[in-house]
């Protein structure tokens, strides 16, 4: 699983310098609204289900027994999801972006992905909770590689418009729903379960509030730079996005390594171990420190070159362009990390408010800045800093627990 999930994350990463390379930062811009938008989508609204799907099967006491129910229960709550959401994003594009056929061609795109998520998720979840790690690997792995075979032929062909890219992203997510549905069914056997489960919308939809909340503000250079640019600014957008695809490696890093430290902090915290807990606490902060300086130190220093060399000559953005996309990248990592802390010692009624707050803050940096660059780097700065600050306040108490004699 490891190794799939770390193919997926590479091969994303080639297909967006690949897909850059070809359509040149103007049309790379039209390309990162799509995929800032389906990775709102996906991350945002359907992950939650697949960890509400994932968490119901593994309370069973035979999980590759009979949960078929629960499979198809996420199957109906992803579907519920998908068209209220695809309603209010086609709503949300086409007022700011217009009816043109190239739109309407991303939008296509999008709608592929949408329906392949409605029952890739929820196969995720099955995968997931019976423990078949390969087949899991498997979806993500045909994921990331079929999109991305698909893009280096468009590049080898000549193709230089973005809707071909972003179709080989849905057409890709699509694929690898009914490959998940097929493995995840595989996985919970046929036995029946007596009463339908209960519930499993009303709990999705709690985390799915909080991770879109996150995924808007991590996002929200991108959808905010297409949506107030004019037409002489059309190549900001590329620029931004390859730019943000670089500054994201510390998420993704700390992403990968996630479970470890989890797992550590919920067990500390459940047997009282306050002086354990502190060390990996400590520890934890100490490594967000250390990859921050080194972020921010590097964007600094040969930020602007590192994006010409990966990206292309066509590629520029300013050094202080790159440092406040550097720094708000930071920041959302510390506040993603105590929202993973704040789960793990159970303060879970802070989650969703505190993302809520930190969108709140966002906007009102971007109803307050007039220039482009601050209005599209300034927001994630800002409500990431208010969704940490809400964040910290639980984790600081947590290590003030007195032992009880």
């Amino acid at each position: 699983m490891a190794i799939g999930t770390a193919f997926s994350g590479a091969a994303s990463y080639v297909l967006l310098v690949m897909t850059a390379r070809a359509l040149g930062p103007a049309r790379y811009g039209d390309f990162s609204y799509f995929w800032a938008v389906i990775v709102v989508v996906s991350l945002g609204l359907f992950l939650p289900i697949e960890q509400v799907v994932a968490r119901r099967l593994s309370r069973l006491d035979a999980p590759g027994v009979g949960g078929r129910p629960i499979l198809n229960r996420g199957v109906r709550t992803a579907l519920v999801v998908a068209v209220v959401s695809s309603a209010v994003v086609s709503v949300f594009w086409v007022s700011q972006r217009g009816w043109s056929s190239s739109e309407l061609l991303l939008l296509g795109a999008l709608g592929l992905g949408v329906i392949g998520f409605v029952i890739q998720f929820p196969g995720r979840g099955a995968l997931a909770a019976s423990s078949n790690f390969r087949g899991y690997a498997a979806v993500v792995s045909v994921d990331a590689g079929l999109r991305l075979v698909i893009v280096m032929l468009l590049w080898g062909a000549g193709v230089r418009s973005a809707a071909p890219f972003a179709a080989a992203v849905g057409l890709s997510a699509l694929t690898c729903g009914v490959l998940a549905r097929v493995l995840g069914s595989r996985s919970l056997g046929r036995a029946p379960v007596v009463e339908d489960p209960v519930g499993l919308g009303r709990e999705a939809g709690r985390l799915i509030s909080a991770a879109v909340s996150m995924q808007l503000l991590l996002n929200s250079g991108v959808l905010i730079a297409v949506s107030v640019s004019t037409a002489s600014e059309s190549a900001f957008a590329g620029h931004l996005v390859a730019v943000l695809t670089i500054a994201r490696v510390p998420v993704f890093v700390f992403q990968s390594v996630q479970a470890s430290y989890l797992s550590k902090i919920a067990l500390r915290s459940h047997r009282r171990d306050i002086a354990g807990l502190r060390r990996v606490l400590l520890a934890l902060a100490t490594a967000v420190g250390g990859i921050t300086v080194l972020t921010i130190v590097g964007a600094a220093a040969v930020g602007p070159q590192v994006i010409r060399l990966i990206y292309g000559p066509s590629y520029e953005f300013s050094r202080v362009g790159v440092v406040l996309v550097a720094l708000g990248v930071c920041v959302y990592l510390a506040a993603a990390v105590a929202n993973d802390v704040a789960v793990a010692i159970g303060a879970h009624s802070h989650v969703r408010g505190a993302w809520f707050a930190g969108v709140a803050a966002a906007a009102v940096v971007v109803a307050s800045v007039d220039d482009l660059l601050l209005r599209s780097t300034l927001p994630l700065v800002v409500g990431a800093a208010v969704a940490g600050a809400v964040l910290a306040s639980p984790v600081i108490r947590s290590v003030r627990w007195k032992v009880e004699p």
